[in-house]
């Protein structure tokens, strides 16, 4: 009997030794945690929507039409032989330059992104008489010259890069527009795809 208590005392020991040496109550493993910081996407407004000196239509509306779609290579400013000014109803008169919208977007090299304009269906800025009173003109069909996306092709240095679009709009002019200085403002965002 003492022998087979001795017996009976090894195999638990056995049995607790093998059990604890291959069962474990934890484990841990090593990881590695990675970020890429990228350079903000920015924007510049560099020139504003000009439509020049115009004489409302005699009767009803008219409009001035600022045309981008032929601007195929903004690099520089020079742009106004390309993006003429399209009128219906209204007549231009000697003064002012008119030109789009010229806005210079900057941001992570070869990155592409969106461009949100106001939508093109409903005149959503108003421009006011800042010189006779409270009169406004309406902004509508807001447009690019290169679409709803950009790409950021060009380096201005390192991982840095850059594109010009231009912005064009239509203005509506009825013939009870009083003489004036009008001014309005937008927004236009820009955000990486």
């Amino acid at each position: 009997m003492k022998k087979l208590n001795q017996l009976l005392i090894t195999g638990a020991l056995l049995v607790v030794l093998f059990s604890t040496s291959h069962a474990q109550s934890s484990a841990s493993a090593s990881a590695t945690a990675s970020a890429n910081i990228i350079h903000p996407i920015s924007i510049i407004w560099q020139t504003p929507l000009a439509f020049g000196a115009l004489v409302p239509p005699a009767t009803g509306t008219g409009r001035a039409v600022m045309d981008v779609s032929a601007i195929t290579n903004l690099n520089s400013l020079n742009y106004l032989a390309e993006s003429p000014t399209v009128f219906d109803g209204v007549t231009t008169a000697p003064g002012g330059s008119p030109g789009p919208i010229i806005f210079l977007v900057e941001g992570e090299l070869n990155y592409t992104y969106a461009i949100s304009l106001p939508p093109v269906t409903s005149p959503v800025v108003v421009m006011l008489n800042n010189t006779s009173g409270p009169q406004q003109l309406l902004l509508d069909n807001f447009q690019t010259n290169i679409g709803p996306t950009g790409a950021l092709n060009s380096v201005v240095f390192g991982t840095l890069g850059k594109q010009y679009f231009a912005v064009g709009a239509t203005l509506h002019i009825p013939s009870t527009a009083a003489a004036g200085q009008y001014t309005g403002q937008f927004t236009c965002t820009v955000a990486y795809n």
